[in-house]
């Protein structure tokens, strides 16, 4: 393609950008759809290529791998901060790492902390998991190392690990996470709402109030494992173990101490709203 048609593609025709990143997002969920269904016939006893060994060792070697890149992130960052057994990754699902970068805020302070963070990962957290997965792949005598972790999302609050059917209360209005998600256009698993006006009722754990946050972010993923339900006061919500609940901390009896849901005991008292 020449510079004069790219040009035409990218500034003339918005439309013809729109239908060819569309077709992209088809054939990169088509072969992932593919692989999955693969793996899951391998999986089954029924399948004429079933083979347990197999299932089991993608399956293994799935886990390894993304327990290998918390093991480096949290490595890097107790050395980092010179801490002890600190677990900097909030969260972590099959291929995803939710890294807390909020005591290296607090500490340099940057005038503009979305760039300052956006630096962080490129040159130096993506760096380190290349280094990391360099050593998994000497350590398993692999035959090409193809694992690249790439930062995807910043934010400063999330909510995740919810089943679809969570209600949620957006511009003052009751709605589940599904409903919230599918009124976007895209294939993609992440929707990108930054540039929309949508609120969400949050509590402050500073202010020990409920506000308004906005939307930057909604993403959906598919998740295999043992869900928990809450109930407090009449009102239940479904999580994932490793969702992150604030509870009222005994001492000063503020809701100030985050724990994950699998963590939990009959003696926390925990914030549902």
């Amino acid at each position: 393609m020449t510079n004069r048609s790219a040009e035409h593609l990218y500034h003339k025709d918005d439309d013809i950008v729109r239908h060819l990143w569309k077709h992209k997002s088809c054939v990169a969920n088509s072969v992932t759809y593919k692989l999955n269904s693969l793996y899951g016939g391998i999986a089954n006893e029924h399948f004429n290529y079933f083979d347990i060994n197999i299932a089991e060792g993608i399956t293994l070697s799935g886990q390894l791998a993304i327990m290998w890149a918390e093991k480096t992130i949290n490595k890097y960052m107790n050395n980092l901060f010179k801490t002890k057994d600190e677990d900097y990754v909030a969260y972590m699902d099959t291929d995803s790492l939710y890294v807390s970068l909020e005591r290296l805020i607090e500490e340099i302070n940057p005038d503009n902390p979305i760039d300052f963070i956006d630096q962080v990962c490129s040159q130096k957290l993506e760096k380190v998991l290349e280094k990391g997965y360099k050593e998994l792949f000497d350590k398993t005598n692999g035959f090409e190392n193809r694992m690249v972790m790439k930062r995807e999302a910043i934010a400063d609050k999330g909510i995740w690990c919810c089943r679809p059917d969570t209600n949620i209360v957006v511009n003052g209005e009751t709605i589940t996470i599904e409903s919230f998600f599918n009124q976007f256009d895209g294939d993609t698993h992440i929707k990108d709402v930054s540039g929309k006006s949508f609120l969400i009722e949050s509590f402050d754990d500073d202010t020990q109030n409920f506000e308004k946050d906005k939307i930057e972010l909604c993403l959906r993923k598919p998740f295999k494992g043992e869900m928990y339900e809450l109930t407090q006061n009449g009102k239940s919500v479904h999580v994932t173990g490793e969702h992150l609940i604030l509870t009222r901390n005994k001492d000063t009896g503020l809701f100030t101490d985050w724990v994950k849901a699998k963590n939990l005991t009959e003696e926390d008292e925990v914030l549902l709203n």
